[in-house]
C-alpha cells in the first residue's frame, strides 16, 4: 500500500520538474513547456545524448523542428541541469534521432527496467496530451505572474485617478463645482460607508473593536477584493485525462494552491510601501496616512488569506510525505512566514492597539522581520525572491527617512502641559523649514530617553495655519473644547477627546527657536482677527449658517473629538449641493490610524 501511495503521490512531489536553485530569476516557462512535456515522458537527464535526440525528436512530432522549440529547450537544460548547449550539439542530437528514426519504427519501451541506449520515438497522441497538461500546469506559473501584474496596474489607476483628482481641484477651482462632481463628493468620497460613524470606534461582542472604512475606500477595497478573487481561481479548469496529476481535484487544487501563493507573494510590496510613515504617494495622491493605512492593513489580511490557502492546500497535496518535506529549509521557512503574518494580523486588531499600543509596535516590527526573512528564504529556491528586494528596499528607506529627518530636525528641549485629565500640550522650538510650511499637517514626536527613545506619537500643529489667515478677507472661527468647556449630557461627549489616545493628534502649537511657553497670551493677541468660541457647537446649524452666509464657498477643517467629525461630515455632505453656485470644502484633519 505505501509502494501504492508513492506511486500516485510521486507527480506532486518532484514530477512536474520545477526548478530550484539559490537565487533562481522569476521563470517564464511559455517556450519551455513543450521540452518539459517530451522530458517528463523521457526522464533522464539533460547531459545524455539520447535524452537531448529524443526530446528533439518529441518536439519535431509535426514533422519539422521550429526555432522557439531549440530555445526552449536550451533554456531548460540550462535552470534544470547547469547545462549549456551549444548549436552544435543540438544539431548532432537532432541527426541522430533522425537517423533512428529512419532505421526503427519501435516506441518507447514499455519494460521500465530496460536500458535504452537509442532515442525514443514517441506516440503523438501521448505527446498532445502532455503538452497540454503541461501549458495548464507551467502555463500556470506565467499566468500567475499576469495577473498579479493586474493587481499592479489597479492600483496604479486608483493612484492616478486620486492625484489627477485631488491635484486638479486646487487648479480647475470651477470645474471643482460642477453638479455632478458634487455628488460624487456627496454621495461617495466625503460621507461614511452607511452611517454617521467615520471617525468613532464601532463595537462588536464587546471586546471587539473596528473602525469602518469610508464610502470611497469600501468601494476601492470590494473591486480590489474582486479582483484579487476572480485572478486567483480564473483559468485553474484541469485538463481531462491529465497524465501528470490524474484526478480533476488534485490537478486543480494544485493550480490555486500555485497561483494564490504567487499572488500572496505580488502582493507583499503594496503591503510594506502603503504602512511607510514616508510614503510618497501620499504626496502624490494627497491622501491621509490614515488611508493608506487602512489599505495597508486590508492588503495584509488579503495577503495573509492567500497565504494560507496556499499551506494547506499543499499540506493536502503533501499528504503522508509532509513529515519529511518539512524538513527542507524552503518549507521550514514557509512556515515561519505563515505563522508570523497570522499573529501580526490578530495582534494588529485595534483593542490590542489602543490598550497595548507600544507592544504591539515592538512585536509587530520583529514579526514582520521574522516574515520577511521567512519568505526571502521561501521563494530564493522558486523564482520569486525578487518580489522581495523592493519590501526590503522600501522598508529600509523609510527607517533611514525617519532618521534623516530627525537629524534635520534637530534635538530641542519641549515643554509638556496637562491641559485636561485626557489632553496633554507640548511646546517645541521648531526650525526655520518649518515655520515656513503653509499646509496643515502632522508629525510624530520622539523623546529621547532610556525606556522610550524608539517611541513616536503623532500630533497636529495649526498656529501658524491660523496666523496665514492674518490680512486676509476670510471670517475664521475656531472652537475650543478643553479645560474651560464640558461636554457632560448624559455621558456622550465628555471634555476633549475622552479615550482616544492615539486616536487623533492632540493640538501641539510649535514655537520659533527663541519663543518661549511665557508667549501664550502674545499669541492670542496675534490671533485677535480670529473667533475662538469655547463649548460644545451646534454643528446643524453651524454648517448651514456659514453656508448661507459665504458668497462663493466655504470650507469647514475639523480636528477634534471623533464624533464632532463624524457629525460635521454628515452636515456637510447633506448640504454640500443644496445651495447653487456655491462650492462647499470639507477637510478632516483627524487621522486615527492606532
Amino acid at each position: 500500500m505505501r509502494l501504492l501511495a508513492f506511486v500516485a503521490l510521486l507527480p506532486f512531489l518532484d514530477a512536474s520538474n520545477v526548478p530550484r536553485s539559490n537565487n533562481l530569476p522569476c521563470i517564464r516557462y511559455k517556450e519551455m513547456i513543450p521540452t518539459y512535456a517530451c522530458s517528463y515522458q523521457v526522464n533522464d537527464h539533460a547531459s545524455n545524448i539520447n535524452w537531448l535526440a529524443s526530446v528533439l525528436g518529441c518536439l519535431s512530432c509535426k514533422g519539422h523542428l521550429e526555432v522557439k522549440s531549440i530555445q526552449g529547450v536550451k533554456k531548460f537544460c540550462q535552470i534544470n541541469g547547469g547545462v549549456e548547449l551549444s548549436q552544435e550539439r543540438v544539431q548532432s542530437a537532432y541527426q541522430k534521432f533522425i537517423h533512428h528514426k529512419s532505421n526503427s519504427s519501435s516506441t518507447a519501451s514499455p519494460n521500465v527496467n530496460t536500458t535504452i541506449d537509442h532515442p525514443i520515438l514517441l506516440h503523438l497522441s501521448e505527446v498532445e496530451l502532455y503538452k497540454k497538461a503541461y501549458e495548464k500546469y507551467l502555463g500556470n506559473f506565467d499566468d500567475s505572474i499576469y495577473y498579479g501584474t493586474a493587481i499592479y496596474g489597479y492600483w496604479l489607476v486608483v493612484i492616478v485617478i486620486a492625484a489627477l483628482a485631488n491635484w486638479g481641484e486646487g487648479v480647475f477651482t470651477s470645474f471643482s463645482n460642477t453638479p455632478w462632481v458634487r455628488l460624487i463628493h456627496k454621495y461617495l468620497v466625503l460621507p461614511a460607508l452607511m452611517t454617521k460613524s467615520k471617525s468613532q470606534v464601532q463595537s462588536l461582542l464587546g471586546p471587539v473593536q473596528f473602525i469602518l472604512p469610508s464610502r470611497l475606500e469600501a468601494l476601492i477595497l470590494a473591486l480590489f477584493f474582486i479582483l484579487s478573487t476572480t485572478v486567483t481561481l480564473m483559468n485553474t479548469g484541469p485538463v481531462d485525462g491529465d497524465p501528470i496529476y490524474y484526478t480533476k481535484n488534485n490537478a486543480q487544487l494544485r493550480y490555486v494552491v500555485d497561483r494564490s501563493g504567487i499572488i500572496s507573494t505580488m502582493l507583499a510590496p503594496l503591503v510594506v510601501l502603503f504602512a511607510g510613515r514616508n510614503n510618497l504617494l501620499i504626496w502624490i495622491t494627497r491622501w491621509q496616512y490614515e488611508r493608506f493605512q487602512t489599505f495597508h492593513r486590508w492588503l495584509a489580511r488579503s495577503m495573509v488569506v492567500l497565504g494560507l490557502v496556499h499551506a494547506i492546500g499543499y499540506t493536502k497535496l503533501l499528504s503522508i510525505f509532509f513529515y519529511s518535506e518539512i524538513k527542507t529549509v524552503y518549507l521550514k521557512a514557509g512556515v515561519v512566514a505563515m505563522v508570523a503574518s497570522i499573529v501580526m494580523v490578530l495582534q494588529g486588531v485595534l483593542c490590542v492597539r489602543r490598550r497595548w499600543y507600544e507592544m504591539f509596535l515592538i512585536v509587530h516590527i520583529v514579526l514582520g522581520v521574522c516574515w520577511l526573512v521567512g519568505c526571502w528564504l521561501h521563494v530564493n529556491e522558486l523564482g520569486f525572491v525578487y518580489f522581495f528586494y523592493p519590501v526590503a528596499a522600501v522598508w529600509g528607506i523609510d527607517m533611514l527617512a525617519r532618521i534623516v529627518r530627525l537629524m534635520f530636525f534637530g534635538f530641542p528641549m519641549a515643554d509638556f502641559y496637562l491641559v485636561a485629565d485626557d489632553l496633554i500640550r507640548i511646546d517645541i522650538a521648531v526650525p526655520k523649514s518649518w515655520q515656513n510650511r503653509d499646509t496643515i499637517g502632522h508629525a510624530f514626536i520622539y523623546i529621547f530617553q532610556a525606556n522610550c527613545f524608539w517611541q513616536s506619537h503623532p500630533f497636529t500643529w495649526f498656529y501658524d495655519e491660523l496666523k496665514a489667515l492674518e490680512g486676509t478677507s476670510v471670517v475664521v472661527k475656531v472652537y475650543l473644547t478643553g479645560a474651560s468647556s464640558s461636554w457632560t449630557e448624559k455621558g456622550t461627549l465628555k471634555s476633549g477627546p475622552i479615550d482616544e489616545k492615539r486616536a487623533y493628534h492632540e493640538d501641539a502649537i510649535p514655537q520659533s527657536e527663541q519663543s518661549s511657553s511665557s508667549d501664550d497670551e502674545s499669541k492670542l493677541n496675534n490671533l485677535s482677527f480670529i473667533e475662538f468660541l469655547y463649548g460644545r457647537p451646534d454643528i446643524s446649524q453651524l454648517v448651514a449658517t456659514n453656508i448661507e452666509e459665504c458668497q462663493t464657498s466655504v470650507a469647514f477643517i475639523t480636528c477634534g473629538h471623533p464624533r464632532m467629525v463624524d457629525d460635521l461630515r454628515f452636515e456637510v455632505c447633506q448640504r454640500i449641493n443644496a445651495v447653487p453656485g456655491k462650492t462647499v470644502y470639507f477637510y478632516n484633519q483627524l487621522q486615527v490610524w492606532a
